[in-house]
């Protein structure tokens, strides 16, 4: 048995193969020539150009990458702005706020929000619940945060003295729970007076 190695052959009238270096890759770089890419180094990829001849980046900018599943890499990573509200649990009323300001940024099932919301006046009844979450907590997850409260006007529950953003499977809102000494839990109520609350907490989708 004899071996033919094959023979690199270009169309007539090309110029051949050109002259290359170590670890170059060999692209067509016009009609019926083939020359060789100045070698990439760590850390880079190989990107296409249209209508020119592909080149390796460090920093690739793509339309979209699907994963297995056949999902886009922008379903699992997504980072923007939400607008928060404040109401009553019992009545919702009307608020007139002085800052809604919300962020997050989500990695797959996994959210993480920023918030700070300010009332001037709100006429809603019953516990007060921060909402208009970005996505629905997981009905599995029992999500919590420290909080910054500047309300004074509010009134703490009896013997309570802290405060944390509370929220709860299958919900888009968040109550203020307030702890203290030998006491239970108890959420903080809705009064109309001017309030403002900053708080961030994590949570699954």
């Amino acid at each position: 048995m004899s071996y033919k190695p094959k023979v690199l052959e270009v169309a007539a009238g090309g110029t051949g193969l050109a002259a290359t270096t170590a670890f170059q890759l060999l692209v067509s770089t016009a009609a019926s020539t083939i020359g060789g890419l100045t070698a990439g180094t760590t850390g880079q990829v190989l990107t296409g150009v249209t209508g020119a001849v592909p080149a390796f980046s460090a920093t690739p900018s793509v339309t979209s990458i699907t994963l297995s599943g056949g999902n886009a890499l922008s379903t699992y990573v997504e980072s923007t702005s939400w607008t928060p509200t404040i109401v009553g649990g019992t009545t919702a009323g009307t608020t007139a706020y002085a800052t809604q300001n919300g962020s997050y940024v989500r990695i797959g099932n996994l959210v993480w929000i920023s918030v700070f919301v300010a009332a001037n006046t709100a006429t809603g009844t019953g516990d007060i619940r921060i909402g208009n979450l970005p996505f629905t907590i997981n009905g599995n997850c029992f999500p919590s945060g420290a909080m910054y409260i500047d309300a004074g006007a509010l009134a703490w529950p009896v013997g309570r003295t802290q405060a944390v953003a509370t929220g709860s499977g299958g919900n888009t809102y968040c109550t203020i729970s307030c702890s203290g000494t030998a006491q239970a839990s108890a959420r903080m109520q809705m009064a109309n007076t001017p309030m403002s609350f900053i708080f961030g907490m994590t949570y699954q989708i």
